[in-house]
């Protein structure tokens, strides 16, 4: 069936999806406090944090954590952090040269969408590698 063949994408793409409310959630609620650049440091890493549970309990939970599970979420964040440089480059970019209340959650999801591509392949190939 063609949804069993992209189920794993699916489900990373949903894990995704709560990551991004996360991110905006926090960005929007720390900015007064932190700005929009450490603000959004801090709103990455709770997302980094969230689409990692659910990806190791839910998208990929059939893939062993050879090294346990410290060290891959170690590995997870570190991995992401290459899908994170486009991600923070891209809402650098935007908030730098836009302006107005809309610009973060524009910034955030252009620079999400960007990161989100990168990360699935890095996570499949690198982190949660399958049995199969």
């Amino acid at each position: 069936m063609v949804l069993a063949k992209y189920k794993e994408s699916v489900l990373f793409l949903i894990a995704g999806i709560l990551g991004f409310i996360v991110d905006v959630s926090v960005l929007y609620i720390s900015q007064n406090n932190l700005g929009l650049v450490y603000g959004r440091a801090l709103s990455f890493s709770c997302s980094i944090s969230l689409t990692w549970l659910i990806n190791r309990n839910i998208t990929f939970k059939n893939s062993p954590a050879k090294d346990g599970i410290l060290i891959e979420f170690i590995k997870y964040l570190f991995t992401m952090l290459f899908g994170g440089l486009i991600n923070y480059s891209t809402y650098y970019l935007i908030i730098k040269t836009w302006s107005g209340s809309y610009v973060p959650f524009i910034a955030v999801s252009a620079g999400c969408i960007l990161g989100l591509f990168l990360n699935l392949l890095i996570s499949k190939k690198f982190i949660f590698i399958s049995n199969r």
